[in-house]
């Protein structure tokens, strides 16, 4: 049986810096930084291969050079989005927090990350739906 999990957001520190324990690959080619300043470790192939924002990723500034490539979402954020570009389960995000799940959303339609689509689509309905639209609720289950 299949589980769709969570990967518990847990930093590391590399050379001073806070990195994401969930891409954090020490022979990546590219660095990116959420607002709040965690760098996350990364494969432009991934990118290319996952987000047709990052088509063309080779123009992007290289962890080689030290160049970071700034993002404007936060860590938590990141890291959930970038779940759906490695080869592991994809997270349940049915248990997602308003807060954490609307700028995922937004996240995922800005980098156009196709494989989380319908997993946020799904969530949004089911935080979002009325009141009185009990029995759309069977989205959730």
């Amino acid at each position: 049986m299949y589980v769709p999990v969570i990967i518990l957001l847990v930093n590391v520190m590399i050379d001073g810096n806070r990195c994401s324990s969930v891409v954090c690959s020490l022979d990546s080619d590219i660095t990116l930084r959420s607002c709040d300043g965690v760098l996350f470790k990364f494969y432009r192939k991934k990118l290319e291969s996952y987000s047709e924002a990052f088509v063309g990723a080779e123009g992007f500034a290289t962890s080689l050079s030290e160049d970071i490539v700034d993002l404007s979402e936060t860590a938590d954020v990141l890291d959930l989005l970038f779940q759906f570009m490695l080869l592991a389960p994809q997270p349940d995000l049915t248990s997602l927090d308003f807060s954490l799940l609307h700028p995922l959303a937004e996240a995922v339609e800005k980098y156009a990350v196709f494989a989380a689509m319908p997993p946020c689509e799904t969530s949004m309905k089911c935080v979002c739906l009325p009141v009185g639209r009990a029995s759309d609720l069977t989205v959730c289950s």
